[in-house]
């Protein structure tokens, strides 16, 4: 089975990726897995702080159980949320995709041009 990764973030741009991202899995029966990003490394440095890190991972998880609910006509079994903590949203879906061998990743356009 085929497996569909959806990068979100709170923002209308995540709508429109969950919605493409709907309508892939729905046309091939792919898995999905809603994916949010949070900035945050696991590498230990003297600033960290679990508390900060637990409100960051509890933001992302409330941001894909959101955007999961928008996957109308998906049945909840094909349906799984990640949440990564890195620095790096590109990177953190990139590593999932990996470790996934996801067939796709969908994302919403970015709200930066090509100049900035």
């Amino acid at each position: 089975m085929s497996t569909v990764i959806i990068g979100v973030d709170a923002s209308e741009r995540s709508e429109d990726a969950v919605a493409f991202g709907r309508r892939i899995a729905d046309a091939s029966g792919a898995n999905v897995i809603v994916a949010c990003a949070y900035p945050y490394s696991d590498v230990p440095t003297r600033g960290d702080s679990e508390s900060y890190r637990r409100a960051l991972a509890d933001e992302a998880k409330a941001t894909a159980r959101a955007m999961r609910d928008r996957l109308e006509g998906i049945p909840e079994e094909r349906i799984a949320i990640r949440v990564l903590p890195n620095t790096s949203p590109a990177h953190a879906l990139h590593d999932l995709a990996e470790a996934e061998r996801a067939t796709l990743v969908v994302v919403g356009s970015t709200h930066t041009g090509r100049v900035g």
